[in-house]
């Protein structure tokens, strides 16, 4: 679904509704170029103590040829 910057400025509320309840993402755009998207959060994200790595990790969106660091390559030191 598409969605202009004022209409969703005017009803940003049912917008995160719709999106919450129905898990489908919602394409911002500014005339005919998008510009954003709105994106259900995973379920482990809404708990406390998720770290960034872990959210990152979780990610619906990764780049096309993305390939996350482990753990061990974040911490590691040289």
């Amino acid at each position: 679904m598409n969605v202009q910057t004022a209409e969703l400025e005017s009803h940003l509320t049912e917008y995160l509704q719709q999106v919450r309840s129905t898990g489908e993402p919602i394409t911002v755009c500014q005339g005919n170029e998008p510009v954003a998207m709105l994106i259900p959060v995973a379920p482990s994200v809404k708990k406390n103590g998720a770290n960034l790595i872990e959210r990152l990790l979780l990610s619906p969106w990764p780049a096309k040829d993305f390939t996350p660091l482990t753990r061990s390559d974040v911490y590691e030191r040289k």
